[in-house]
């Protein structure tokens, strides 16, 4: 059986039982490897629906976010997507990396604060090298600083600096906040 009948199947097994998870998956299997990423995303979002797993839903949002941002370049959809996957766990490292990158870039500073928290508290676990736990550190102070969170983000800028001192966002942040201080 080729992919266009294949695909022609499970259409029709979901016109029969449009809440079965497996065809979905299915399908959403069979437009990753032909590489319709458009389809595969939306597939996901209609299975995570119809998914009563918790777990389930997460991995099925995660997925379409992934490729939402990486295969389609579409960032809001990409933002809402782990968005909700951090709803249904906060603790979702994978979820939150991309997420406070693109609350960073958009200056999303509320949005942002609990994400930097939550990847400081599990950043030794996670094994960062210096640049990376710089930029956390930077970032969560410049979070802090958006927020009128002073204290922390002075906390945050001097960890950021002790890590390396001529990384100029940090001498410029805690410059500009000790400043307006």
């Amino acid at each position: 059986i080729n992919a266009e009948d294949a695909e022609q199947h499970f259409r029709e097994a979901l016109t029969i039982d449009p809440t079965h998870v497996p065809t979905m998956e299915e399908l959403v299997q069979l437009y990753a490897d032909r590489g319709d990423w458009m389809k595969a995303a939306q597939m996901m979002a209609q299975a995570e629906t119809f998914t009563p797993n918790v777990l389930d839903k997460i991995r099925l949002l995660y997925d379409a976010a992934q490729i939402q941002l990486d295969k389609l370049k579409n960032r809001d959809k990409a933002k809402e997507l782990f968005g909700a996957v951090m709803a249904l766990d906060p603790e979702h490292v994978d979820a939150a990396e991309p997420l406070s990158e693109l609350y960073f870039q958009s200056k999303q500073w509320p949005e942002l604060s609990p994400i930097m928290d939550m990847l400081v508290r599990k950043a030794p676990q996670r094994g960062l090298d210096s640049t990376d736990l710089r930029e956390l550190y930077y970032r969560t102070a410049k979070t802090s600083d958006e927020t009128r969170d002073f204290q922390k983000a002075l906390q945050f800028y001097k960890a950021a600096y002790d890590i390396d001192s001529t990384y100029l966002p940090t001498l410029v942040g805690r410059a500009d906040l000790l400043f307006n201080m």
